[in-house]
């Protein structure tokens, strides 16, 4: 839909009057023909991505914002793109990241989150670090306490540091499906406020923060299957002790 819409705004600017829905659909049916036996394939990075150059791996950071710039990432240290060597997608829900300073300290996080303890302190910050990285497996983090001990607060400072969103906290899916779909259009998986974990969501957790596929019957077919693969660090909060399988512990 966006594509169609960016397409019809090419067309009035050039011809000065709307195309109808039959020769738009018409054009995109073709470019996407076009796209797929002619075009070049390129790897798709949802807000983190990488590429290997000369043996050493380069991270790539989108920041959301209207110019499409990024954060480089190497072992050498980080710098602003104005262009992104690899490429990437977005969804309505995504927000931008304001362009990284120089100078800056982990320490100044930890008057925002609840971290008793330098251990927890320091779980924290490994987990932050970890959402960063563009392949799996990431650690699964669990936020426990009372009410009022700032769960929420803690996973939505975290979630906004790397990728904030219109729906920082999400409430548990109804399904799988529902899941898949919530994987599709964040990078990170923060769920707020839950009571329980069944034995199919710990599974499917557990599927996430590792990597690997769901499959499902395509919509509006009886044998094609429409398949996803990707691997998200997910957030969990809860009052009560959530997690009791022992793969996902």
């Amino acid at each position: 839909m966006r594509f169609k819409r960016w397409l019809q705004y090419l067309a009035y600017d050039a011809i000065k009057k709307a195309v109808n829905d039959n020769a738009l659909s018409t054009a995109v049916r073709a470019l996407e023909a076009q796209a797929l036996f002619k075009g070049k394939f390129h790897q798709m990075f949802l807000r983190v991505g990488y590429t290997v150059i000369e043996s050493e791996m380069a991270i790539y950071l989108d920041l959301g914002d209207p110019e499409w710039r990024v954060v480089e990432i190497t072992s050498s240290g980080w710098r602003a793109l104005k262009e992104s060597p690899v490429k990437f997608r977005r969804t309505r829900t995504m927000k931008a990241l304001p362009v990284p300073v120089r100078g800056g300290s982990i320490t100044r996080l930890r008057r925002f989150v609840n971290a008793p303890d330098d251990y927890t302190w320091h779980l924290l910050v490994g987990y932050a670090i970890s959402m960063f990285h563009p392949t799996g497996g990431y650690p699964v983090l669990v936020l426990n306490g009372e009410a009022g001990s700032a769960k929420s607060t803690t996973a939505k400072v975290l979630r906004r540091l790397s990728d904030p969103s219109a729906l920082d906290l999400r409430q548990k899916p109804k399904s799988n499906h529902d899941l898949c779909v919530a994987a599709g259009a964040s990078w990170v998986l923060a769920f707020d406020n839950l009571s329980f974990i069944s034995d199919e969501f710990s599974d499917t957790l557990c599927t996430i923060s590792t990597g690997g596929g769901m499959a499902a019957r395509k919509l509006y077919t009886d044998d094609d299957e429409h398949s996803v693969n990707f691997t998200r660090p997910v957030i969990l909060t809860g009052i009560d002790e959530l997690v009791v399988r022992d793969d996902l512990l």
